[in-house]
């Protein structure tokens, strides 16, 4: 639903709601304050 059914590309759910097709571990750490 997130990627238009695109289910090759790894997606990202976050706690907020919000979601990241295929993020960078420091896009990640990012988004979650680490």
């Amino acid at each position: 639903k997130v990627n238009n059914g695109n289910q090759l590309v790894p997606t990202v759910l976050f706690p907020d709601g919000s979601a990241l097709p295929n993020p960078s571990i420091a896009t990640v750490k990012a988004v979650l304050g680490a």
